[in-house]
């Protein structure tokens, strides 16, 4: 039966929803507090540098003298239309919307907005007879070229 409202069946259910919007759900346990949330993102290293990469971001940050409040900002260019998002590195201020984390002894920044195009890659560098630089490749695989 329906009350004269006609709501009889759907007043718990809205009722619940309303409770259940003031918690913030991480896991699927519910939590009442938004720093587990952040906790959560300030944990997160979405990109790895192999100990070669490292090594030779540190050597451009001192022969290019890059300024100490700057870091190793990694994201990615573009996303619209059929070319796709292109990866891309180099060395940027912190903003307030990045991830912050220290790989290597590097500052590293990645933009929350890019954080699920850059999970578990991994910067390398590829020095061969064809080829030298920074290479994006997904976390535990070789680095050529074409990755």
């Amino acid at each position: 039966m329906t009350s004269a409202t006609g709501l009889s069946k759907i007043e718990p259910v809205i009722r619940q929803r309303r409770r259940d919007s003031k918690l913030y759900h991480t896991g699927g346990r519910p939590h009442k507090d938004k720093r587990s949330i952040k906790s959560m993102f300030d944990q997160l290293k979405p990109v790895t540098l192999s100990p070669k990469a490292a090594q030779e971001v540190q050597k451009i940050m001192d022969s290019k003298k890059i300024p100490s409040d700057y870091g190793l900002r990694i994201g990615i260019r573009g996303g619209g239309g059929c070319g796709g998002a292109k990866l891309i590195i180099g060395f940027d201020k912190k903003k307030e919307s990045d991830l912050s984390y220290v790989l290597e002894g590097i500052q590293v920044y990645v933009d929350k907005k890019h954080t699920m195009y850059v999970i578990g890659k991994e910067v390398g560098f590829y020095e061969g007879d064809d080829a030298r630089g920074f290479v994006f490749v997904e976390q535990g695989q070789s680095q050529s070229p074409a990755a």
